[in-house]
This record gives C-alpha cells, structure tokens and sequence, in this order.
C-alpha cells in the first residue's frame, strides 16, 4: 500500500530542487533517507550551502536546534544553514528567487 504522506512530501522535496536548479544552483535530494536533511542546495556564487528539512505539514515534530548542528559541521570555505522549509513560497525566499 503506497503511503500517502510519504508521497506528497517527497513530491515537495522534488519541487524545492527543481526550483534551486531551474535557478542555477546545484541541488540534491536524499530520497527515502528520513534523516535530519531531506535536500541540500549549493549556491556556488554566493559560497552558500543550504540544508533543508521540508515538511508539507505546518507543526514542526523536532527542535531546528538539532538539525542546525549539522550545519556546523561542515566548511570554512562556504556559509552553511539550515533551514526548515513548509512552503514553496519560504525557498523561493531563501534563494532570492522572484
């Protein structure tokens, strides 16, 4: 049985990296991975990484904190954040996209 949730968030994640890559920006999914990142977007102009939990639902089920640590993990080389998306409207946003 194909589980409905599942769906529709995972047709989200794909519009939020159509969106970045349609805009120039390298985006990868992490399908099925029910971890901390559901997408990571590299704007390579601005030197930025972004580190995106989307969730279609409004209520958020973790703390941003937790998944802000992953964030800090990474380079000096680029500016990294994470960054808990609900609405297409929010990664449009984010990537200064009209």
């Amino acid at each position: 049985m194909v589980n409905k949730k599942y769906i529709k968030g995972a047709r989200f994640e794909r519009q939020i990296c159509k969106l970045a890559r349609d805009n120039g920006h390298i985006a990868v999914r992490s399908a099925g991975s029910k971890g901390k990142v559901d997408s990571l977007i590299i704007d390579t102009k601005q030197k930025r990484i972004y580190f995106i939990q989307a969730k279609k639902r409004k209520k958020k089920k973790k703390s941003e904190k937790e998944y802000e640590n992953v964030a800090g993990l990474l380079f000096d080389e680029f500016m990294c954040s994470f960054h808990y998306i609900t609405d297409i409207k929010q990664i449009k946003t984010l990537l200064a996209i009209p």
